[in-house]
């Protein structure tokens, strides 16, 4: 009696662990599934204001933690930002144009990257790197081949790009899952296919 108590045991202590298991997984698939509303013509452009998505349609996206590049992230303070940064190289004062609105910025530029700070929220807006050294969490970095770029992203992450007046033809774009910093990652290719531009769009404020 007592080994058919102890079998019974067994099997249903490794039926237990194996749903742990397979809901585990299920849990981290669903940090790449969010719902997207279509773009109206006037969003403002890389805005992508969380409030507006509905759930009538899902798109595979990626986790606000990758959007972060020489220890800085998108949504961080301006202040932080200097402060993990250093000392800028040059700083100039420009209007980042959206659909119907304008948004004045800063933009700081370092030996490796160019960090925007909009004027409405305070915070970083974009991070760009200059130089092939830096690479996001994801691995992305200038120079890459889009191949091994796409293939850094989940399935059906990358697509056109939306945003802006005059999008370009041969960018591809990923957006943030849930977080409220309403990113997205940019990537243009040359005539080579590879990374030519990269940039980690954020959040420019809110349109007056």
């Amino acid at each position: 009696m007592k080994t058919v108590l102890s079998v019974t045991l067994v099997v249903m202590l490794a039926a237990c662990k194996r749903n742990r298991v397979e809901q585990s997984t299920i849990d981290t698939a669903k940090v790449f599934v969010a719902a997207r509303a279509p773009r109206s013509d006037d969003t403002v452009a890389r805005a992508h204001a969380m409030d507006s998505l509905q759930d009538d349609t899902t798109f595979v996206c990626i986790p606000d933690s990758t959007f972060q590049l020489g220890g800085v992230q998108v949504g961080d303070s301006g202040d932080t930002a200097m402060r993990t940064l250093g000392t800028a190289l040059s700083v100039s004062e420009a209007v980042e144009q959206g659909m119907d609105h304008q948004f004045d910025i800063t933009v700081y530029q370092f030996k490796d990257l160019e960090v925007t700070v909009t004027h409405s929220t305070g915070r970083v807006a974009a991070i760009r790197p200059l130089t092939p050294v830096l690479r996001t969490p994801l691995g992305l970095y200038l120079g890459m081949p889009r191949s091994e770029a796409e293939r850094l992203f989940p399935r059906g992450a990358l697509g056109p790009v939306l945003g802006g007046e005059n999008p370009p033809r041969n960018a591809l774009e990923a957006y943030a899952c849930w977080g409220g910093r309403a990113s997205t990652i940019e990537l243009q290719f040359d005539n080579q296919s590879r990374v030519a531009r990269l940039v980690l769009n954020g959040f420019y404020g809110a349109p007056n």
